[in-house]
Formats: structure tokens, C-alpha cells, sequence
């Protein structure tokens, strides 16, 4: 079905990703804490969940262990939330929700490949069997579908991403978001804001000269998110901020930036009260004869 296109309120469409401790969990859990992206709901495979444990405002958590485990709550998202859902008293639930995290892509692709190539179980002494090419091929088509979808939801969507660091012909390296294969540029193609975080002391020279501003270096600061894109790493900005970092990027920083730029952020389309009129229970919710284990809460 054909649809005008949203030019005036697309919602935030983010990709976080960096190294390990760059802070993109806690980056992405900030979202919890700003009123235009709260209530969040934070579903996570590998991604570290413990980080934001003294956070006063969290998202409610969800650790997925299966792939499977993501698509009960793609189908009640998209479904509009409703409160009479299994999953929303069996895991404590508080929808309406506003915004929705994937922190784990990197994850959510190792796992895929755990499964198309028969390694799903594989002990941990025990060497997994070589990707081949159609490996490839079907893991790019699942990782293609499954970040459309939950981008198209109408929530704000972030989604994190470890980082791929590759050395170049000019003696640097190369940096973008870990996926193999072409994954990595067809699922950042899909949001708006590409952002690659950085700790402080990862920081180059030719980084640091392309400030806008010098970091104090007196400044307690722990992490950049890098927002032009340069030679060496990749970052989008669809919304316009014009900005070439953010210090510190919380999501509250990130939305004034877009703002500011005179891009509103509210719901890319309402969610609505979520209904509590009686129906069917949706058989979406896998029972243990359809799975080894069910999402639970983290």
C-alpha cells in the first residue's frame, strides 16, 4: 500500500555504535529519562544492561536469548500496544511505550549466523562450521527485514551496533558498524542518525582538530558522539543539526540538536491508549514446546 512520505515529524531514527565501553547502552538508555522518548522499552541481545543498573530512570529491560524472542514483541508494538497482551503482566510491562531500543545488533547477526549455519549449538571448545556464501546471503536478508520493521514502527527507534575497526592504505584505520558483510551499510541505511560513539582517549588528532569546539581537558568527560561523517568512520545526519559532535550525547542532547535544526520530535504517528477491550489472546507469545527458553525481564 502507497503512503504520502513524512518530511515535517519522522521521529528519531537512531544508530548508536562503537567499541566496546564507548557507552552506547547508556547512551541509548538516556532515553528514559527524557519525556518525548518515555516510557522505552529496551530489548537486548549481548548488550550490557548492567551498565545503566544506578540509572535513577531506566527503560524496562528485556533480554532476548533467540531471535525468535524479538517477534512477540515486534507484533504487539505494531499491533498498538494493547494492555491485555500475556507479555504485558507476565514481564511487567508499562506501555505506552514511546520509544523502543534494539541494544545488540552486532548480537542479533552472530546469532543468525549461529542458525543458518547449523552452529546454533555449538559447544565451546568445539570449532563452528565456515559462513558460506548463501550463509551470507540469508543472514543480509534477515538483517535487512528485521531493521525495517522495527524502524517502520511508529515509536522512536534506536538500535547499537559494536564497531569494525579495519586498517587503511594510509597507515589509519577504518571505522563502521560490526556486521558482516554488506549488512553493515544496508541496516544504517535505514535510520536517520548514524552517531559513532568514542571514548575520550580514543580520540585521534585529526578528530579532535575537526571540533566544533576543543574538549577541555580538564572536563571529566568519558565519550564523543561523532556525527559528520570523515575518511576514516562512517556517521549520517538526516535531520540536519549541522553539529560534528556531541559531547557526552545523552538522548535528551540529541533531540534539542534535531530541534533546534527545526525538526519536531514527537510520535512519527500517535500511539494510542492502549486498548483493554476483550479479545483473543494473541498466540503470539512462544510456549515452551516452541522454544528452549522465553524472553524474560533483565
Amino acid at each position: 500500500m502507497y503512503r504520502r512520505a513524512i518530511f515535517d515529524n519522522p521521529g528519531l531514527k537512531l544508530m548508536l555504535y562503537g567499541a566496546a565501553g564507548s557507552t552506547k547502552t547508556r547512551t541509548a538508555a538516556t532515553a528514559a529519562a527524557d519525556p518525548r522518548t518515555s516510557p522505552c522499552l529496551m530489548l537486548e541481545m549481548g548488550g550490557n544492561p548492567v551498565s545503566i543498573r544506578q540509572y535513577e530512570k531506566k527503560p524496562d529491560v528485556i533480554s532476548c536469548d533467540a531471535l525468535d524472542d524479538f517477534n512477540p514483541f515486534y507484533n504487539w508494538l505494531a499491533g498498538g500496544q494493547k494492555l491485555n497482551d500475556p507479555i504485558v503482566g507476565a514481564l511487567g510491562l508499562h506501555p505506552p511505550y514511546k520509544c523502543v531500543i534494539i541494544d545488540g545488533m552486532t548480537e542479533v547477526q552472530r546469532y543468525a549466523f549461529a542458525i543458518v549455519t547449523g552452529a546454533k549449538d555449538t559447544k565451546p571448545g568445539t570449532i563452528p562450521a565456515t559462513a558460506e556464501i548463501q550463509h551470507f546471503n540469508k543472514t543480509l536478508g534477515l538483517m535487512i527485514n528485521f531493521a525495517r520493521l522495527f524502524i517502520k514502527l511508529p515509536l522512536h527507534v534506536i538500535i547499537t551496533s559494536l564497531e569494525a575497526e579495519k586498517p587503511n592504505s594510509q597507515g589509519t584505520n577504518n571505522f563502521r558498524p560490526l556486521l558482516w558483510g554488506q549488512a553493515a551499510g544496508e541496516v544504517a541505511g535505514f535510520p536517520y542518525m548514524v552517531m559513532r560513539l568514542v571514548h575520550r582517549t580514543r580520540l585521534d588528532a585529526k578528530t579532535l582538530a575537526s571540533f566544533d569546539e576543543p574538549l577541555d581537558p580538564k572536563a571529566p568527560i568519558v565519550s564523543v558522539g561523532l556525527l559528520k561523517q570523515a575518511g576514516t568512520y562512517y556517521a549520517k545526519d538526516q535531520y540536519g543539526t549541522g553539529l560534528t559532535q556531541i559531547i557526552e550525547p545523552s538522548i535528551t542532547k540529541i533531540l534539542d540538536a534535531i530541534e533546534a535544526a527545526g525538526s519536531p520530535i514527537n510520535l512519527p504517528d500517535p500511539v494510542s491508549p492502549p486498548s483493554t477491550e476483550s479479545e483473543p489472546e494473541p498466540d503470539s507469545v512462544p510456549t515452551n514446546q516452541e522454544q528452549s527458553t522465553n524472553p524474560k525481564t533483565n
